[in-house]
């Protein structure tokens, strides 16, 4: 259980919380039943709403706040390693759990998908995980705020770190930079074979998947969603096609995501392009199974 772990003391730092001024995060707001996106501007303390976890900043740089994974389910999550090496909070999020893994730096934007593809790698297999959300893109609602799903507002329940204890990212990266090269060949060499399409995300964009349900190492609604429109955009499809063929995927699923889970999910095509009017499915899913047949040989 969460409240027995403790993290790995070599790859902690302390230091005292100061944002760039020219850090610039993403902010949306509760509006009812739904949230409304306000705009971009620098750190903001005490915001109550949903925030970026990653601000913009000069040169190609990010500022990260926390890392944040998003545990779809109501059971007290077991933390293993290595995920437990980490410092980390744990909030009940009136619907789910949200671990906080504290950064506050500032880093390129490869040391932060170097870092964020570590963090996809420790908790795969955990139940109920959105992979989604494991981004610094991603939208996280702050503490205090309220589930749109139960009206419960998001608190923390524990942690394993003392004031001030911050995640030692560069440690992190230097410990594993064997291993992240060798993801990274393995990603060049599929980019240079077309576009890889599993058997079993064709099989999720055909049939649907249910609420924390795992088929074939993908597990749950967002978690597919994020893949599927990576797969179909590496497929050649304009993103208005794919957030279409998304909006009508979700539509057909049993318990559907609502919009703001899935324009979460899949904003790499549903930032500003309208989601809505025909697509062609079933010749969408042929040329998935195509793919997934050619990924198969390859």
């Amino acid at each position: 259980m969460f409240q027995t772990i403790s993290h790995t003391e070599n790859i902690v730092r302390r230091k005292t919380i100061t944002v760039p001024r020219d850090a610039v995060f993403r902010y949306w707001k509760v509006c009812g039943d739904r949230y409304a996106y306000e705009g971009e501007g620098p750190f903001r303390t005490g915001h109550v709403g949903a925030a970026t976890t990653g601000g913009k900043m000069p040169g190609g740089r990010v500022y990260i706040t926390d890392i944040v994974i998003d545990i779809d389910d109501r059971e007290e999550p077991m933390i293993k390693v290595p995920l437990s090496r980490l410092p980390m909070d744990c909030y009940d999020t009136g619907s789910g759990w949200h671990l906080h893994i504290p950064v506050w730096a500032a880093m390129t934007e490869q040391e932060a998908d170097d870092l964020y593809t570590l963090i996809k790698a420790a908790v795969r297999g955990m139940r109920g995980v959105d992979m989604a959300s494991i981004s610094y893109k991603r939208a996280i609602r702050t503490e205090g705020t309220p589930s749109l799903k139960t009206g419960r507002p998001k608190r923390k329940f524990s942690s394993n770190r003392r004031e001030m204890e911050m995640l030692d990212y560069e440690a992190v990266l230097n410990r594993s930079r064997e291993k992240i090269d060798k993801w990274r060949k393995k990603s060049e060499t599929r980019s240079t074979k077309g576009a890889y399409v599993s058997k079993t995300l064709v099989e999720i964009a055909r049939n649907g998947i249910g609420k924390g349900e795992t088929k074939g190492g993908i597990t749950g609604r967002n978690t597919a969603a994020y893949i599927m429109t990576g797969s179909l955009l590496n497929l050649g499809y304009d993103k208005e096609t794919v957030a279409r063929f998304m909006a009508e995927w979700n539509r057909r699923l049993p318990t559907p995501l609502n919009f703001f889970e899935l324009q979460n999910a899949c904003r790499a095509v549903m930032n500003g392009v309208a989601a809505y009017g025909s697509v062609d499915y079933e010749g969408i899913l042929e040329k998935m199974e195509e793919a997934a047949n050619e990924t198969e040989k390859g």
